[in-house]
């Protein structure tokens, strides 16, 4: 009697030990990230430089931890909805944003309120890149410079246009500042993002838009375009004849540095060793010798850094960009 209740209680343990071994397991295969394929939300349409930045991150990711990443564009609302699509997605580190100034942090206080705080929807993974902007006009307009242009501009309110990314932009608030300050009226043509803008300059039918190197740089070289200002403290060394701000004489009080940036984003709940390879990855990608020449070949630099520094940099942007955008009341 003794001995079969002790081989009785012998099997349970074993059973038991079974189990706890086939759900521990099952906990690990649950756990292990990434399992399945990650979904890059880029909330522009294809072809400018977040998009072309976007590939080459997701390609970086993909190298290190061997799973696919698929680009989806989801343009419009000068970003906000691609920005909105990645608030509302879970937080598992499947669903990433590659966002910037203009979609992050200019359209969420130029334009109508969103229904979430971008600071508090989303943790920054990892910067990637920067690049200045570039007032830009077709080369058949026949400016010389941006006095030119400006003179022109001014000799005939309202019968020019202008084109961004969208409403709110960093490409529709630079020129309007400035076009303010100046007393110079365009009309604005906002796009759901930089590579319709680029088409249509490029057509003639717009006069004018600050629009990023990797949008550009081709048709300058072309003599399709020519780059008039940019819009930075120093000149871009693939665009030597265009001058600085200093150098185009913008007074000390307009001179601010109009760049675009660009960080991988993920939902604020993601799990914490999610993001820490995610930006590990991330990390290595930049890192890359043919992903540090891509960037250089359409104008950008790398954005080399932490999580932590990621996060303190996005916040500085808020910080800095909030009150003065505030201030400006653009339409």
């Amino acid at each position: 009697m003794f001995r079969l209740f002790a081989a009785s209680s012998t099997a349970l343990k074993a059973a038991a030990l079974a189990m706890a071994l086939a759900t521990a397991q099952f906990s690990a295969a649950q756990e292990r990230y990434p399992s399945q394929a990650i979904h890059l939300i880029v909330p522009y349409v294809p072809g400018g430089n977040t998009d072309v930045i976007a590939r080459l991150v997701g390609n970086g990711i993909t190298r290190v931890l061997r799973q696919p990443v698929v680009i989806e564009n989801r343009g419009g609302a000068g970003g906000r909805i691609g920005v909105a699509a990645a608030a509302s997605a879970q937080p598992d580190g499947y669903t990433l944003l590659l966002s910037g100034a203009s979609s992050h942090i200019f359209t969420t206080v130029v334009a109508p309120p969103l229904s979430f705080d971008p600071q508090q929807a989303f943790v920054a993974v990892g910067l990637v890149a920067k690049a200045p902007l570039i007032l830009t006009v077709p080369t058949a307009s026949g400016y010389a410079d941006l006095q030119a242009a400006l003179s022109a501009f001014r000799a005939q309110p309202g019968k020019f246009s202008y084109g961004s990314a969208g409403i709110g932009t960093l490409n529709h608030v630079g020129p309007a500042l400035l076009f303010q300050q100046v007393g110079v009226e365009l009309v604005h043509v906002p796009y759901k993002g930089n590579s319709p803008a680029t088409s249509d300059l490029l057509a003639g039918q717009l006069a004018l838009a600050m629009l990023s190197p990797a949008n550009i740089l081709g048709h300058v070289r072309s003599g399709k375009l020519r780059a008039l200002v940019v819009m930075d403290g120093k000149r871009l060394k693939d665009l030597p004849d265009a001058p600085s701000l200093a150098e185009a004489g913008f007074p000390e009080w307009l001179r601010f540095e109009w760049g675009t940036w660009n960080a991988v984003f993920a939902p604020a709940a993601t799990p914490r060793p999610v993001i820490e390879q995610l930006h590990a990855a991330i990390a290595r990608t930049i890192e890359d010798p043919q992903v540090l020449k891509a960037l250089a070949d359409i104008g950008s630099l790398p954005m080399p850094g932490s999580q932590a520094d990621a996060q303190q940099f996005v916040a500085n942007q808020f910080r800095n960009w909030v009150p003065e955008l505030r201030r400006m009341k653009l339409d």
